[in-house]
């Protein structure tokens, strides 16, 4: 746990540091009203003592003690206001960090983890640590200062009685203490049961035509009643635990104040110490007994805060696919004008243990036409996605017109392939704007052109507002041939060489298949044109065709080459007919 409260204390340092002037004003007001506060301490005494004596600075006293509270009052808005703002500041820039990493993350890695979880990452635990810089950072400043202040007075005014005041409270402190290690281990635990729950929450809301059709309403309600239920045991036992706190604290405020009025009132009937020396110290006491009642309360919000950090960063280290700041040219040699894309010698293997590819080795021409067939599971996704940059091959090398895929290639290399997915992902946003984040400066004649050369652009007229439609989200305004054609038009109007599909038509109409069809076709001999496809006429227009079984490419010719060779491309295509 120490390690992980230095980590935190590192890290949030370093996204402090750009707001070093906010921080150090915030620092500086809380500074001064620690010292206001011992100061009217001190005036108190002083004005007890005038006023007993009757002497006439009495009220230059009182002046003075006036003025003091209204600078504190200032000082006190200050350090909060500043705090505040590089708090909110601060989690701004840990969010916009957070953002930018995903996107870079690997997709073998997103695809690992629970969607949900990663939301959660990004509200839930980002929100712990914002309401920890917020409301308990300048505090868990504060409170030690100020007690370290208000002690050393006090030793000065009479030592005995301090040493009798706070003697029990070391103990208290021990306990609370003891009792947020505790919490700081639930919170983790609880995190991450809340991340679950987002998961499964996320899972009903995208599954949710499975789950009426099927009728698994009460099985999905159980299920998310167990998690809910995980989650709600993790919470309660972190408030039984901060439920602990508040007994001791009350006893610890009220055992010091019992003593101090007791053997103060002795000490004082003793001429051992003036009344106003007895009213500044009760009066500052506050400041000896609240700092120990309030730090297991801060500790614990620490503990908490570190814990969701620690989660966070879990997504901050991992590393990136690609740096924007390393782009490279790309190679100029005949490899390149020959071959639009090489494989050589891929594999890949899915959790350490499954391979699913095995020692691929494809070459592609310039402004060719390839099919890939398979039986399902024979590897066709994993490669197309290798040849589009989302998955680092294992072993062997993937290269774009002789340039190989790398950490400092990633960025160009993707600019030249173009990538058509089973089912199209459409924002919800104008269809002009989906079709635009193919090619972000395009303009509104590339944009038509596009959804013409998709055989979208019919359909997108005969809306109310055209081309600025409105896609409700996961485009449910739209039908699935409608959405994949606006999808081959975001592929077109980014004018990449190499355009790559991974079976576009599979869940299709007929007529909504032809389209899809017709778009392809009038693609041939300008594009490379990657394609994994069941429709046999499709496949029949390729140049080359490989077949693909258990992760290996077992033959590759063209269509009759392989009607006469390959007994599994005679079976594939019986099933396609």
């Amino acid at each position: 746990m120490n390690s992980e409260l230095s980590e935190f204390a590192r890290g949030i340092i370093s996204y402090l540091r750009p707001y070093k002037k906010w921080t150090i004003l915030a620092s500086g007001s809380l500074l001064v009203t620690v010292i206001l506060d011992v100061i009217v301490g001190d005036l108190i005494n002083r004005m007890i003592e005038k006023a007993l004596s009757i002497d006439q600075e009495l009220w230059v006293i009182i002046a003075i003690l006036i003025g003091t509270v209204i600078i504190g009052v200032f000082t006190t808005y200050f350090s909060k206001y500043y705090s505040i703002r590089t708090a909110t500041l601060t989690i701004k820039d840990l969010r916009e960090v957070l953002v930018a990493k995903i996107p870079r993350v690997p997709l073998s890695y997103i695809e690992k983890q629970k969607s949900g979880d990663i939301a959660s990452k990004l509200s839930n635990d980002t929100s712990l640590i914002e309401n920890f810089l917020k409301n308990d950072l300048m505090n868990l400043l504060y409170q030690p200062l100020v007690f370290i202040a208000a002690f050393c007075y006090l030793l000065f005014i009479n030592w005995k009685m301090l040493i009798v005041s706070v003697i029990i409270i070391p103990t208290f402190m021990f306990l609370a203490n003891y009792i947020s290690k505790f919490i700081g281990k639930s919170t983790e635990t609880y995190q991450i049961r809340m991340g679950d729950v987002s998961a499964f929450v996320k899972e009903s809301i995208d599954g949710m035509e499975v789950i009426n059709t099927f009728n698994l309403q009460n099985h999905r309600i159980k299920n998310f009643e167990k998690s809910l239920n995980s989650s709600m045991d993790s919470f309660l036992k972190i408030e039984r635990l901060r439920s602990l706190i508040p007994p001791i604290s009350m006893v610890s405020q009220a055992v010091p104040y019992a003593i101090t009025i007791l053997y103060g009132g002795y000490l004082t009937l003793h001429n051992e110490l003036n009344p106003g020396q007895l009213l500044a110290f009760i009066y500052l006491l506050k400041y000896l007994v609240r700092p120990p009642v309030t730090l297991p309360w801060l500790l614990s919000n620490l503990r908490q805060a570190s814990s969701a950090f620690k989660r966070i960063s879990e997504i901050i280290r991992l590393p990136e696919e690609w740096d924007e700041k390393k782009r490279t040219t790309m190679a100029n040699d005949q490899e390149a004008a020959n071959f639009s894309l090489m494989l050589d010698g891929v594999s890949y293997t899915y959790n350490d243990s499954n391979r699913v590819l095995n020692k691929i080795d494809l070459h592609v021409s310039a402004n060719h036409m390839i099919a890939i067939v398979g039986p399902s599971g024979s590897g066709k996704s994993t490669l197309i996605k290798i040849m589009c940059g989302l998955y680092e091959p294992e072993e062997g090398t993937v290269k774009i017109f002789g340039t190989e895929f790398s950490k400092d290639t990633f960025a160009i290399l993707r600019e030249k392939v173009s990538f058509v997915p089973q089912e199209t992902f459409l924002f919800p946003v104008s269809i002009s704007e989906n079709i635009r984040y193919g090619k972000l400066n395009a303009s509104e004649s590339e944009i038509m052109n596009a959804a013409q050369a998709s055989n979208a652009s019919d359909f997108i007229m005969e809306m109310e507002n055209a081309f600025e439609t409105k896609i409700l989200e996961n485009g449910v305004n739209l039908s699935g041939g409608q959405k994949q054609r606006i999808g081959v038009a975001r592929a077109l109007v980014r004018n990449s060489s190499i355009i790559v599909f991974d079976e576009p038509t599979s869940s299709l109409d007929k007529i909504s298949e032809e389209y899809i069809q017709n778009s392809i076709s009038q693609l041939r001999g300008s594009r490379t044109i990657v394609i994994v496809t069941h429709r046999l006429s499709t496949i029949m227009q390729a140049d080359e065709i490989y077949v693909m079984d258990k992760g290996r490419i077992i033959s590759r010719g063209s269509h009759e080459e392989l009607l006469r060779s390959c007994k599994l491309y005679q079976q594939l295509c019986s099933s396609f007919a």
